[in-house]
């Protein structure tokens, strides 16, 4: 049958059409309602909010772990110029004690000479006076080394420093020949017994092949090698909080 050249194939297409696209439109409204509903109880509000404060939360937390790295970086910046600081004024006690030494190991220093006194008489003897002036200035400037190498946070100078120590303990016998005794981790000139001492045994103790004197030297070169190497930007805190140093130049040239 056709009606208005519509057959009955046509017509149940579009009945077919109608009913789907009533279903469409009964399941949006109830989407819409469905919203409404949310949107009225809260519940739409209690949502939005909860995930925005999810995404602040998350800014939060970035932002204490950039803020503890930025902290990290600027505790590890602090120690390292403390350390800095600490290698520039170890450096000169150190060069104070490398002065004094190499004064010691200075053969004019015990030259025999001949003076006169002012009534025109004659000595022939060694300088005992700038002798013990030297002498004076290394004790001095030895104890220097050792309390401020000891207490180091740098372990180069700190390890060198008690080598120092070990090294005046070994030869404490020489040393007290001279009037040069070692107590409480320090050196002590009777000057009285210094200047009766033989000025020959007061060289040997400098001057000799592996005596007191060539010891310190080599102590002190290590010390002001790792001090000057603390002032360097490559150096670093160990987890013990010691701090160490990267190679610094050449190593001959402070021996």
């Amino acid at each position: 049958m056709t009606v208005s050249g519509y057959d009955s194939s046509s017509i149940s297409t579009l009945f077919s059409s109608l009913g789907s696209g009533a279903s469409s439109g009964v399941n949006g409204l109830s989407s819409m309602l469905s919203d409404y509903y949310s949107i009225k109880s809260g519940s739409y509000k209690k949502l939005l909010t909860s995930y925005y404060n999810m995404e602040s939360d998350g800014d939060s937390v970035a932002s204490k772990a950039k803020a503890a790295a930025v902290k990290k970086t600027d505790t590890s910046s602090s120690k390292a110029s403390a350390a800095k600081r600490e290698g520039f004024k170890i450096s000169s006690t150190a060069d104070d004690l490398s002065d004094s030494t190499t004064k010691l190991m200075d053969k004019k220093l015990f030259e025999v000479k001949t003076t006169k006194d002012s009534s025109g008489k004659e000595t022939t003897g060694y300088d005992v006076d700038a002798i013990t002036s030297a002498v004076k200035s290394f004790v001095s400037d030895f104890n220097s080394m050792v309390s401020a190498g000891e207490e180091s946070s740098i372990s180069g100078v700190a390890t060198n420093s008690t080598a120092l120590l070990s090294d005046a303990k070994f030869n404490k016998s020489q040393l007290a020949k001279i009037g040069i005794t070692v107590s409480d981790d320090k050196l002590k000139l009777d000057e009285d017994k210094f200047r009766a001492s033989d000025m020959s045994v007061v060289q040997k103790t400098f001057q000799s092949s592996g005596s007191f004197g060539f010891k310190v030297a080599s102590d002190v070169s290590m010390i002001s090698y790792y001090a000057k190497a603390a002032t360097s930007s490559t150096s670093g805190y160990t987890g013990s909080g010691k701090y160490t140093t990267s190679t610094y130049g050449d190593y001959s040239s402070y021996v």
